[in-house]
């Protein structure tokens, strides 16, 4: 359900680069002159712009196929199910309410989640104290969610990157069409430049269509992998209460002190 905005962004994304829907965008305007009597419709091919951006608009295209790979592989590998397994979850629950903790091991040895990893080191060294185990579990999820992190931090470095190259696609589209200006002096040279600012514009646009729901889509996997992590940790802590047979670790640890 979470999903769905953002896959209804990366369709738009794209129809975008397809040309489907933007292919024949008419925009009636009047052409002769004062007399007004005759109109003509100029069809935008939004195809042939796109094709006009040049070099940076090949750039665009490539962080655009890159930023929806990444989209879609973020969204699989930090869904709920890949950080915290229901599986895992079961036998947890099992145990934490007197089960035995050899099915909840033998679950947890043969998989490679955050929660099955950090699970089985705390297992595995029942007989350290409390906070050596704590702090060693700790670890372990902190690691995978930095993990994690550092690979969603890419879709904001396509964000980042796709205007700033739309930009420079702008830059040089204007340095070269006020060259052309002044190559060709009053012959011409307003319908020249709007033709070559144009082209220009284009690849600003490109970026920016790029970019947005990129960074959306950031914001919103980071939010679910963050809170995920808080139910990751709170698996974790249960387990460690259970085996120590205290309700609050920190509490105890605080009292003795």
């Amino acid at each position: 359900m979470r999903t769905t905005p953002t896959i209804a962004l990366m369709v738009g994304l794209l129809f975008f680069f397809s040309g489907s829907g933007w292919c024949e965008e008419a925009t009636g305007i009047d052409v002769s002159g004062a007399s007004g009597e005759e109109q003509e419709l100029v069809q935008v091919d939004w195809i042939q712009e796109l094709t006009n951006g040049g070099i940076t608009m090949i750039a665009i295209g490539v962080l655009s196929v890159l930023g929806v790979a990444l989209i879609l592989e973020r969204l699989v590998a930090v869904s709920r199910k890949r950080i915290v397994p229901p599986e895992v979850m079961n036998n947890l629950n099992a145990y934490l309410k007197g089960g035995d903790g050899t099915n909840l091991y033998q679950c947890c040895k043969e998989r490679a989640d955050p929660l099955s990893q950090t699970t089985t080191f705390v297992l595995e060294n029942l007989n350290d104290p409390c906070e050596v185990v704590r702090s060693g579990a700790s670890d372990i999820a902190s690691r995978s969610i930095r993990n994690h992190l550092s690979r969603v931090q890419l879709l904001a470095a396509v964000a980042g990157l796709a205007p700033l190259l739309g930009l420079l696609g702008t830059m040089i589209g204007m340095i070269e069409s006020f060259k052309l200006v002044s190559v060709y002096g009053d012959e011409g040279g307003a319908a020249i430049l709007a033709s070559s600012i144009s082209k220009a514009l284009i690849t600003t646009a490109a970026g920016l269509v790029v970019a947005i729901p990129t960074l959306a889509a950031y914001h919103l996997i980071r939010t679910r992998l963050l809170r995920t992590a808080g139910d990751l940790e709170a698996a974790v802590d249960s387990v460690i209460k259970r085996i120590y047979k205290t309700p609050d670790v920190d509490s105890s640890n605080e009292g003795n002190a």
